[in-house]
């Protein structure tokens, strides 16, 4: 394996057919692979950032000790390496040895907000990427650019496992239907059904013009403990700025929402609409959660029509135009780092509790005693889209 990794691997091809110039993808609708690099199980690893007495029970089943980049793929200008922040690993990854097609090249590395910024210069399209690290010795294929599949386009994200397809379906017919949305791209580490499952239910979609789903195996890692130590969930914030380098560049407007999320406007109109016309060029606004009033589950998002008594506002969610992000900005969960995106008074998402597996709190089994008001303008939106609801049979499914 040394003698491989020392010798002249891979000549660049300056005819590659993809070149420094991306060239669109035949098929707009299709599943994604990413080249992972884990670390060995013997040698260094990742640090948990978080004092010992404040990781919860779990918490080391659940962080990333391993994952050295959770993805390698082209870009304009070179190579861009994503994964989880390096934190004790920085050292070795700047002092390890890349070869790109052979030719030795030295990254620039550093730990954003509970992710990685690394880039490898390059002025031809690398095909392979071999690495040389303490006690890690390996090669990975060099992923394409996928930005001219969504050029254009009005995208919605979000970094989902396991939710059910009528929901994933629901959300994307939803913001087709209510925003004008015509793609969807989505990180997808589900086990219950399979990437190319969850394409053919997006296939089906009226209006969708692309969508992507992205094989992303890494977990969520450790929730924090009440407000304080969010410093080990680290596969949403990797997924995002993947998403920003590898898919959405050229994106006419992003949006972050996740499958119990849907975002409503006061007024009717297509968040993207006022996106386009925003001075910054982003926005962010707040949710509210709904409850369905239904004796038997699983309730799809049109179940719910009743406001929950007692329930806090919801953390804030964004959308973007990606061309005028900052390159110092970070996408994270709720907020665009080290960029304005203008808390708008007219958009506000309901946030679905019967739409959920739980994964922060348990929220399908609810008490009649939680249930408000109906939420009025929720309802005038599904009759404007031409949602009916609640639905009337549980096989009422994509």
């Amino acid at each position: 394996m040394v003698g491989r990794f020392f010798g002249s691997l891979f000549r660049p091809n300056p005819t590659h057919p993809e070149g420094l110039i991306n060239s669109p993808h035949p098929d707009p609708f299709r599943v994604v692979d990413v080249s992972a690099v884990m670390l060995p199980k013997s040698g260094p690893q990742r640090e948990p950032p978080r004092p010992l007495e404040f990781r919860q029970a779990g918490y080391n089943d659940r962080f990333e000790f391993r994952t050295l980049f959770y993805d390698v793929f082209r870009t304009p200008n070179g190579v861009r390496l994503s994964g989880p922040p390096l934190l004790n690993l920085r050292n070795l990854a700047r002092q390890g040895k890349f070869r790109l097609d052979g030719h030795r090249r030295r990254p620039t590395v550093h730990d954003g907000n509970r992710t990685l910024f690394g880039h490898i210069r390059y002025d031809q399209p690398a095909e392979r990427l071999a690495i040389k690290i303490a006690n890690l010795e390996t090669e990975v294929s060099v992923q394409a650019d996928e930005s001219t599949t969504f050029d254009g386009r009005r995208v919605v994200m979000a970094w989902q496992k396991n939710n059910r397809l009528e929901w994933i379906a629901d959300w994307a017919d939803f913001y087709v239907r209510a925003h004008r949305a015509d793609a969807v791209l989505i990180y997808d580490g589900s086990d219950h059904y399979s990437p190319d499952e969850l394409l053919q239910v997006l296939r089906k979609i009226g209006g969708l013009s692309a969508a992507i789903v992205v094989k992303w195996p890494f977990d969520v890692g450790p929730m924090g403990v009440g407000n304080r130590y969010w410093d080990s969930d680290f596969s949403q914030y990797g997924a995002f700025e993947h998403a920003r380098h590898r898919f959405v560049r050229g994106a006419r407007g992003l949006l972050n929402a996740d499958i119990d999320e849907l975002v409503v406007d006061k007024q009717g109109l297509s968040l993207f609409d006022r996106l386009e016309l925003s001075e910054s060029g982003a926005l962010s606004f707040r949710g509210h959660w709904l409850t369905a009033d239904i004796g038997r589950q699983p309730a799809r998002h049109r179940d719910h029509l009743a406001t929950t008594l007692g329930a806090e506002t919801c953390g804030a969610k964004w959308a973007v135009v990606p061309s005028r992000v900052p390159k110092r900005a970070q996408f994270a969960v709720h907020e665009i780092l080290r960029m304005e995106a203008p808390l708008s008074p007219d958009l506000w998402f309901r946030h679905f509790r019967n739409v959920s597996l739980g994964r922060h709190i348990t929220r399908r089994d609810v008490e009649d005693s939680t249930l408000g008001p109906i939420d009025d303008e929720w309802v005038r939106t599904m009759d404007m889209i031409g949602w009916h609801g609640p639905h009337e049979t549980a096989g009422d499914e994509r």
